[in-house]
């Protein structure tokens, strides 16, 4: 059985508290990114991102403060090993085993990447 999240620090910390959290809605060729801070309010995004430009986007965007949660795909790894080093923590979820996503009626692009920011938060 694997386990339904993997957790990890980003080299800084632990101790520290983010002060952003994002998610990533992860597709074949492209990612939905949003941000909120502690309080849920928007931060950043929706913002749609070419996978190709990940390198480029988590320089730019992400910073050690940031705790980041991503659906359990076929990228996660790649995503997982490109975002470690530059932020707080990053949460790869089985999306069956969040009730929080399996009990949404629809899934889009607008709604998917808030889900994953949820996640962040104790409890998911």
């Amino acid at each position: 059985m694997y386990p339904a999240q993997i957790h990890s620090h980003g080299g800084i910390n632990m101790a520290e508290s983010p002060t952003r959290f994002f998610g990533l809605d992860v597709h074949k060729e492209y990612f939905v990114a949003v941000g909120s801070t502690h309080s849920a309010k928007l931060s950043f995004g929706p913002q749609r991102v070419s996978n190709y430009q990940l390198d480029d986007w988590v320089c730019r965007v992400l910073t050690p403060q940031d705790a980041v949660v991503l659906e359990m795909t076929t990228n996660t790894y790649l995503f997982y090993d490109t975002l470690l080093p530059q932020v707080h923590s990053v949460i790869a979820v089985h999306p069956p085993s969040v009730p929080l996503v399996t009990n949404v009626a629809v899934k889009t692009d607008k709604k998917q990447p808030w889900l994953w920011r949820n996640c962040t938060q104790p409890g998911c």
